[in-house]
């Protein structure tokens, strides 16, 4: 089984170090494609792969962030793959409230369309990507 917790973020300014200075043992990069984002990537200290819950100390972070920027979109994202067959869940937080919450086939594709993209059939991008340069 393989698990992550992603999150993506509008890139607002200062924006990505304060994320940095929330939370350690995390990644933060600008990503460009399918949309222009700050993207998280969160160590094994933030959510229990054994659990298929988004933690809630992750999820009421986003909150905070969304609250004190609230023009951004959020896009909390957990994956777990079994083999070749993965599940998506997560939420999108604007303004402190979660806008939209999807799981099952599909979800993956509609959270993203909140951030103005279409992933298409394959829904798959760069940074759930075994091979992403997580770090610069």
């Amino acid at each position: 089984m393989f698990h992550f917790l992603r999150l993506f973020a509008d890139p607002i300014n200062g924006l990505r170090e304060q994320i940095s200075d929330r939370w350690s043992d995390i990644d933060v990069v600008p990503i460009e494609c399918p949309f222009s984002a700050v993207a998280v990537r969160f160590g094994l200290s933030h959510y229990d792969p054994e659990d298929e819950a988004i933690p809630e100390p992750v999820s009421s972070g986003v909150n905070k962030f969304s609250e004190q920027n609230p023009s951004a979109r959020f896009l909390l994202l957990q994956t777990i793959c079994w083999g070749g067959d993965c599940f998506n869940s997560g939420h999108v937080v604007k303004n402190g409230e979660i806008t939209c919450h999807e799981e099952g086939e599909g979800a993956l594709r509609r959270l993203v369309s909140h951030m103005g993209a279409d992933l298409g059939p394959l829904e798959t991008f760069e940074p759930l990507r075994r091979g992403f340069p997580w770090t610069a």
